[in-house]
């Protein structure tokens, strides 16, 4: 990652967001991703995510997915959106237009954690 102050806070927030998914979810936490506008960067990722389908078909998704940026209007700042697939829960908290972090999480997380536990705490 850069140096810049926004992949600071990039880093920053992956971190957190490791460890709030880490007590909140356990083993359903599959993955932690920091991205900036020239990289990604793996905070974590189990084994399972590793075996799991080929970063070649992830990628694509992930991409699309936060690409997306939904505007903050009179609803104050856009913090974070969580997709739910059949297969995986995505959260996506940006940072900036260019820097981010991607978390996925098993979607039984969806029955047995409140979404407050998933959300960043900004």
């Amino acid at each position: 990652m850069s140096s810049t102050t926004d992949s600071q806070t990039a880093d920053e927030l992956a971190s957190t967001l490791d460890t709030q998914l880490t007590r909140a979810c356990g083993d359903g936490l599959r993955a932690v991703v920091r991205y900036d506008g020239d990289s990604i960067e793996i905070q974590r990722m189990t084994d399972g995510a590793k075996d799991g389908i080929p970063p070649e078909k992830k990628l694509p998704v992930l991409r699309r997915t936060t690409g997306y940026r939904p505007v903050g209007g009179p609803y104050g700042e856009h913090s974070a959106t969580i997709y739910s697939y059949e297969d995986v829960l995505v959260l996506h908290a940006p940072v900036t237009e260019e820097s981010g972090v991607v978390a996925t999480l098993d979607p039984e997380i969806a029955t047995s954690v409140s979404l407050s536990e998933l959300l960043p705490e900004r």
